[in-house]
């Protein structure tokens, strides 16, 4: 009985184990792109891609892009307010949430125009 329970202890921590190395690699997997492994415009070209304009797009339609929430979308639609819409797509790297890595993701995806 003592034996069991021991054995169903380490099918626990196994599964745990098991379960924690899996969640570490797609944390890793994903937050460790390389600008060559972001999405690329060739890559867009495959898929039928409509671009989001950031000039005009409101909240729920900005959060629809990769890797951008709600807090991320309302300094989109502040900074456009505030200075008179983005001139650039890079110009979007100035809101607050919007690094360069992001960016190289939105790049295929969003438009000024």
């Amino acid at each position: 009985m003592r034996d069991k329970l021991k054995n169903e202890k380490v099918i626990i921590l196994l599964a745990l184990a098991f379960s924690l190395i899996l969640a570490l690699y797609n944390v890793y997997d994903y937050s460790d792109k390389t600008e060559s492994d972001a999405y690329s415009s060739s890559q867009a070209e495959n898929y039928e891609v409509e671009l989001v304009n950031i000039n005009e797009a409101d909240v729920n339609k900005l959060c629809t892009l990769p890797g951008v929430g709600e807090k991320t979308a309302e300094g989109i639609v502040s900074y456009r307010e505030e200075n008179g819409g983005f001139k650039t797509i890079e110009e979007i790297k100035e809101v607050k949430g919007i690094g360069n890595q992001d960016f190289e993701n939105l790049r295929p995806l969003i438009s000024v125009k």
